[in-house]
């Protein structure tokens, strides 16, 4: 079994609105928090700050750790994985020091979205849509 950690932010605007991204890789086509795997030597919360950056355009600072779970590779990427995959999700929340999005390279997009409004998008996971509620 191999383990992959990776590092994911919820982003809240001063309105209550959530920054999500709209995914150009192998989770093409759904919403979803900044965030991706760590890199070697990074910390987790250097990675979530990294990543919020690149893949959403926004300067962040971590106010807290929401929740750590594993999922399969699979439950992960939504499509075809490796069997002995096992991926370790921390998500954190982070206030943004700036608040205009620009998409990364592999992101499609990047928008803020109302608790309303995220309720009705093709999310990577389906407990995201219940977590953002709770933690926003």
């Amino acid at each position: 079994m191999s383990l992959i950690k990776t590092s994911f932010v919820i982003i809240e605007n001063t309105k209550g609105e959530v920054a999500l991204v709209l995914e150009g890789g192998r989770a093409k086509g759904l919403w979803c928090l900044p965030g991706g795997h760590i890199d070697e030597n990074e910390s987790l919360e250097e990675a979530a700050l990294r990543e919020a950056k690149e893949e959403s355009g926004l300067d962040v600072e971590i106010v807290g750790k929401i929740t750590s779970m594993r999922m399969s590779g699979l439950e992960y990427l939504g499509k075809r994985a490796e069997d002995d995959e096992v991926i370790e999700v921390n998500i954190f929340k982070a206030k943004p020091l700036s608040f205009a999005l620009k998409p990364g390279i592999q992101e499609l997009d990047a928008c803020w979205f109302t608790k309303a409004e995220i309720e009705k998008l093709d999310l990577r996971w389906k407990f995201l849509s219940e977590l953002l509620i709770e933690s926003t």
